[in-house]
């Protein structure tokens, strides 16, 4: 099996774990403030890669290079988590959506990562969809189906900043100047001290009685472990070997885990309106980037054949 072929099969693994990061964080938001929440599960997912990034190669100029650009990257948790807390997960997941659309712009205008011209009618289409779901509350008078006005922008913050974070790593990683593991190290840290400086700075608590329920504990080890450590880490390898545009496909199987897990564990319900939005994201999306990837997929398959 060659490194694309292993790529787009962890490019799988990463879709299915960060397609259930909304609902994962809606539970825990529930007895946490978002930075402590996030706090917590940066600083363990550190502790966690510790030993790793001890032993692995590390340039002298790394801190000052990759600490600030690792606030993107805390950018977009501190923004998700604010969003997510004011919206519905259903409106998330389409939002989020929209990721491989603003990355095969952004790629293009930083790091000339070209798109073809037949692209930009679908990106267009993806675009004006993921729009529509944004604005939908300001029409849906007294309705949350589709989440808080705030809350959307917020994550549509979000998404760009993660955005941005992926082409710059997608840069870094290509020039093998950082390996995936010490990006992904410095990331964790990088937001276990945003996050930690924010909760202090706001006198949030640390502690509530009922995060030792075994259930919140189970849940909070799974955003921990797979959901970032695993994720994280290997989404850098990944990048390293695909194109950015590309590595966010990802987001084409989130939408469908985020929303199906939205329906199933919180019982969020989806109008008319909503379902109209998320169509005409996953057609934008579709026409922008479905054959090519699509084909290149087939190309990586046909040798285990």
């Amino acid at each position: 099996m060659s490194i694309r072929t292993k790529a787009f099969f962890s490019l799988l693994l990463i879709s299915v774990l960060w397609g259930s990061a909304g609902v994962v964080a809606k539970i825990l938001i529930r007895q946490l403030h978002p930075y402590v929440v996030l706090f917590y599960r940066f600083a363990i997912a550190a502790i966690v890669l510790l030993p790793w990034f001890i032993k692995a190669k590390k340039p002298i100029h790394m801190w000052r290079v990759l600490v600030p650009f690792s606030l993107l990257s805390a950018g977009n948790a501190i923004l998700f988590y604010y969003g997510i807390s004011r919206t519905t997960v259903s409106s998330s997941a389409i939002i989020g959506a929209s990721v491989p659309l603003v990355t095969a712009i952004l790629a293009r205008l930083l790091i000339n990562e070209r798109t073809p011209k037949e692209k930009l009618f679908g990106i267009i289409i993806g675009l004006i969809g993921a729009m529509y779901i944004t604005l939908l509350p300001l029409w849906e008078e007294g309705k949350v189906l589709g989440g808080d006005i705030v809350g959307n922008m917020l994550l549509v913050a979000a998404v760009l900043c993660w955005t941005l974070y992926v082409i710059g790593s997608r840069r870094f990683l290509s020039n093998d100047t950082y390996s995936p593991l010490v990006m992904a190290e410095i990331n964790f840290l990088t937001l276990a001290v945003v996050s930690l400086i924010l909760a202090v700075s706001t006198r949030q608590l640390f502690f509530a009685p009922k995060v030792l329920d075994p259930t919140y504990l189970l849940v909070f080890l799974y955003s921990t472990v797979p959901v970032t450590v695993v994720t994280f880490g290997l989404f850098q390898w990944v990048i390293k070997h695909i194109s950015a545009t590309t590595a966010s496909l990802k987001d084409y199987i989130q939408l469908v885990v985020g929303v199906a897990l939205s329906l199933i564990v919180l019982k969020e319900t989806v109008n008319a309106s909503f379902i109209i939005g998320s169509l005409i994201v996953v057609v934008g999306i579709s026409i922008a980037t479905g054959k090519s990837v699509f084909s290149r997929v087939i190309q990586q398959l046909a040798p285990l054949k």
